[in-house]
């Protein structure tokens, strides 16, 4: 089927990530995980969440950046 092969084709052009997103891609997981952890407790505070939205919108920043500019992640 035409749709079959269209998307087995997108998703293997997805499949390799580009060197360049390596360290986006880590950091990414690890405030995965660490939002994960928070969303299990019974009653996360709003303290643990503050810098992993900073981390995120640091990523956002550098990522989206018009100059395309490498990111360096902490």
């Amino acid at each position: 089927m035409l749709l079959d092969l269209v998307v087995k084709q997108l998703q293997d052009s997805l499949a390799i990530l580009d060197i360049e997103l390596v360290p986006v891609h880590q950091k990414l997981v690890a405030i995965r995980r660490q939002l994960v952890a928070l969303a299990a407790k019974e009653e996360p505070h709003k303290a643990e969440l503050k810098p992993l939205q900073e981390e995120l919108r640091k990523i956002d920043s550098h990522v989206f950046s018009l100059d395309f500019s490498p990111v360096e992640l902490t």
